[in-house]
C-alpha cells in the first residue's frame, strides 16, 4: 500500500474504521425507538390503571396514578436514549 495515495491505514484497521460508519437506517431506528418509548409506557400505565380501577372500584385514582407514572417513565427513557445518541 502506498502512503502517498492518501490511505495510510493498514487493511485490518481500514476495515474497522469503515465498520464504524452509521448504517443507512439508523435515523429511522432511532425514530421508531423514540415512538415506542413515548407511547408504550403511557398507554401501558393507562391500561393497567384502568384495569385496577375496575377491579378495585376506585375509579379514577389508579388510572391517574399509573398515567402519571407512564408519562414520567416515557420522558426518562426518551432522555436516556437522547443522551446515549449524543455519546456516539
Amino acid at each position: 500500500m502506498n502512503p502517498s495515495e492518501g490511505n495510510s491505514l493498514p487493511p485490518d484497521k481500514k476495515l474497522k474504521a469503515e465498520n464504524k460508519k452509521p448504517p443507512k437506517w439508523r435515523g429511522m431506528t432511532i425514530a421508531v425507538n423514540i415512538g415506542y418509548y413515548l407511547v408504550g409506557p403511557i398507554f401501558g400505565g393507562l391500561f393497567l390503571g384502568y384495569l385496577l380501577d375496575r377491579w378495585l372500584g376506585t375509579h379514577p385514582w389508579f388510572t391517574v396514578i399509573f398515567l402519571v407514572l407512564g408519562i414520567v417513565t416515557a420522558l426518562v427513557k426518551t432522555v436516556q436514549l437522547g443522551m446515549r445518541i449524543g455519546d456516539e
